[in-house]
């Protein structure tokens, strides 16, 4: 779009000769303090022009006879560069277009509908940082999945523990499609581990570590990562260590 409009205004020479043009909400403004189509001349804009539109020399009408201005005619780089703009903006407004989804495809889509719709025919991993070499991941890098459970919800994250530990994807119970109280249950963990399983599959990831803080809900993790291919290499129970002494006599309750 940016290049069209260059293409635009190089091919104009209107706009090619003029020192001052500014853009507005009702198109482009040359100093003469009309819009782009009332400039639009075979000529340059000139000294002329500039004294028209000040008001101290002839105006357009007087040197041509009295008649109104003529139709303006745009060379052949500004009209090809006006189609591929408007072609732009057409292929643009096409892909973010939510896509429909049946509701026989709605039941068998695995993950949320909303954020279907929402990718606009994109690549699945789109939004993730890449590196230098435009990757997400290298094949000498080393991953680690954390658990975060809780009674209501659990939260995996995969880390990239070669790229200072930024975190590759997410998921929990909202992300998979699973709303209110069922996210509690068993095999919410289990869905939101085998979403985890299945995307660290499509980007070539096959083993990493695991460490997590609460036991709950650990074991449906394991056995979902288990049985969509992610290997394990070390699990590490990492909980929350009480704060200040231990020998410390509780305070007493006041009431």
């Amino acid at each position: 779009m940016r290049l069209s409009m260059r293409l635009l205004l190089q091919a104009h020479p209107c706009i090619r000769h003029s020192t001052v043009w500014r853009c507005t909400r009702g198109g482009l403004l040359s100093a003469g303090k009309g819009p782009l189509s009332t400039c639009l001349f075979s000529r340059p804009f000139s000294t002329a022009t500039q004294t028209e539109a000040s008001g101290d020399g002839p105006s357009l009408q007087e040197e041509t006879g009295g008649t109104a201005a003529q139709t303006p005619q745009l060379n052949l780089a500004a009209e090809e560069a006006l189609s591929q703009l408007s072609s732009t903006l057409k292929v643009n407004k096409a892909n973010q277009k939510p896509k429909q989804l049946s509701k026989k495809d709605l039941r068998k889509l695995e993950g949320s509908a909303k954020r279907y719709r929402l990718m606009g025919g994109r690549p699945e991993f789109h939004n993730i940082d890449r590196n230098k070499n435009d990757r997400i991941i290298e094949p000498t890098d080393r991953f680690r999945v954390r658990i975060t459970s809780s009674k209501n919800n659990c939260w995996i994250n995969v880390q990239n523990c070669s790229r200072d530990y930024r975190i590759v994807m997410t998921s929990h119970g909202g992300n998979v499609g699973i709303r209110g109280a069922a996210k509690q249950l068993p095999a919410s963990a289990y869905r939101i581990a085998q979403n985890i399983a299945r995307k660290c599959r499509r980007l070539g990831i096959t083993h990493a570590d695991c460490i997590f803080r609460r036991v709950t809900k650990v074991d449906q993790c394991l056995q979902a990562f288990q049985a969509h291919g992610l290997t394990i290499t070390s699990l590490v129970h990492a909980p929350h260590l009480p704060k200040g002494s231990i020998n410390k006599p509780r305070k007493r309750r006041r009431v």
